[in-house]
């Protein structure tokens, strides 16, 4: 589980792979999130299937980063094809470098850094454990950048932060239906 160079991003847009795009948001951070997940799942080019989803959080205490690792989380667990290889975009630096450089080292010192303990350890290993067997590569985009795929997201879980997506996807198929796309 690596940040993606562009060599290996050449290698895999041009076979069958997911392209997920996650964000998360916090109302008053911290205070009720949302988290929000647009799957794409491709072959070269080819948009074979696309799916948004988002949730809201149970607690009304929540932080923006905990929302920004649901949504992770939930795309990972999401992807019903574990072979195909996964390109997981997110405009959260602490989610990215979390996973990719400080989560092996938590994971050794017992889940221990120098001013306590790691914060959302319980979310840390529920990513951790979903990723397990999959192939994920990791992408940095800048959020509010025009990034197409970032905005949807960005929209989703401000709407889920504030309950305007009580039913997940089914909310979202009722007020999106454009964002739902199936090859026949």
């Amino acid at each position: 589980m690596t940040s993606i160079n562009s060599a290996d991003r050449a290698t895999i847009v041009a076979g069958r792979h997911y392209l997920i795009a996650t964000d998360g948001s916090c109302i008053s951070n911290p205070g009720p999130g949302g988290w929000a997940v647009v799957k794409q799942l491709r072959h070269g080019d080819q948009l074979l299937q696309q799916a948004p989803n988002a949730g809201r959080s149970q607690s009304l205490m929540t932080t923006n980063n905990q929302m920004e690792m649901m949504a992770v989380i939930m795309a990972v667990e999401g992807i019903r094809e574990p072979e195909t290889p996964t390109i997981i975009q997110a405009d959260s630096a602490y989610v990215l470098d979390g996973f990719t450089v400080y989560l092996p080292n938590w994971k050794t010192n017992g889940w221990k850094v120098s001013k306590g303990k790691v914060q959302n350890r319980d979310l840390w290993e529920r990513l951790d454990a979903a990723c397990a067997g999959k192939t994920i590569y990791w992408e940095k985009i800048k959020g509010h950048s025009g990034h197409g795929m970032n905005e949807i997201t960005d929209v989703l879980a401000k709407k889920a932060a504030i309950g305007k997506l009580p039913k997940g996807q089914a909310s979202i198929r009722k007020q999106h239906p454009e964002l739902f796309f199936r090859r026949p």
